[in-house]
């Protein structure tokens, strides 16, 4: 395996030159931005995904051409995974992770559209939307990273571009293809934003668990309590799970529930789900 500090001469490497050169592409870069955001893509919305994931193969081939090699995976119940590789002219490979499934349901962006906002306290203006952060500006800043390197006439290395859509649920389908194409390769990035604009080197692990409660169904004015409520049993257990948290060593503990029938039942008669994940370094 080739160091990964050794890909690129840094002699003749200006990276302040680059970041003039995306400077230079700002409005192009941003209204890419803004069209993939608006491009709804939920995890749980196939169809949805279907079509994300199209635009986002054609920003690819507008921005670097069509790829020397494309891989399409199915994702079972999700959106596909789709690998896509572009032949370098130097040395090493690299593996630039994105996904494009987001956590916000379909229609979100008719009550959210993509705006401009005030920084506020001298910052500058920024653009908000569903999405946006999590992690569709990541994925097209990796596009035109790879395009803006290009025109640099700089070497570059093959890069493979891996776009998944189970992310936000927890990678389930894609896991084991990600970690296949992580080993081909020299370095691996993920381009999903993080705190103060820090590179993400690495992830947390996660576990998902669903957990349903039964009660024992009784008439709630006439007889409460020859019954049990799957709902109060269940508020014990999430205040439980959330007990299991400990920031101080890095695990974290997040609880959902799974929406149910909205109409008034009868006492022990409701059964919620709630998906907890809890993550550690």
């Amino acid at each position: 395996m080739i160091n990964p500090r050794t890909m690129i001469n840094t002699e003749e490497y200006s990276v302040q030159d680059l970041l003039a050169s995306a400077t230079d592409h700002h409005q192009e870069i941003q209204a890419d931005i803004v069209a993939l955001v608006e491009t709804e893509s939920h995890s749980y919305d196939r169809a949805a995904l279907e079509v994300c994931r199209g635009h986002v193969e054609a920003l690819a081939e507008r921005l670097l051409g069509p790829a020397d090699e494309r891989t399409l995976i199915p994702g079972g119940d999700q959106g596909d995974i789709v690998e896509l590789t572009y032949a370098g002219t130097g040395t090493g490979r690299v593996l630039a992770v994105s996904h494009y499934d987001t956590v916000w349901p379909t229609g979100t962006l008719a009550g959210w559209p993509v705006i401009t906002v005030d920084g506020g306290a001298g910052e500058p203006e920024r653009l908000t939307g569903p999405g946006i952060f999590d992690m569709k500006s990541g994925l097209v800043q990796s596009l035109w990273a790879l395009r803006l390197l290009r025109d640099s006439g700089r070497p570059t290395p093959t890069v493979t571009f891996f776009f998944n859509a189970d992310e936000e649920i927890g990678s389930v389908t894609s896991r084991p293809h990600l970690e296949a194409a992580a080993r081909t390769v020299d370095a691996a990035l993920v381009f999903e934003a993080s705190q103060d604009g820090a590179l993400k080197t690495g992830r947390k692990g996660i576990g998902i668990f669903a957990l349903t409660t039964t009660g024992i169904e009784a008439h709630a004015g006439l007889d409460p309590l020859a019954g049990a409520s799957a709902v109060h049993a269940m508020a014990e257990v999430i205040t439980q799970a959330a007990g299991i948290a400990d920031l101080s060593v890095g695990t974290s503990v997040n609880v959902s529930m799974r929406p149910w029938s909205s109409k008034p039942v009868r006492t022990g008669r409701s059964r919620p789900v709630a998906r907890g994940s809890g993550s550690s370094p």
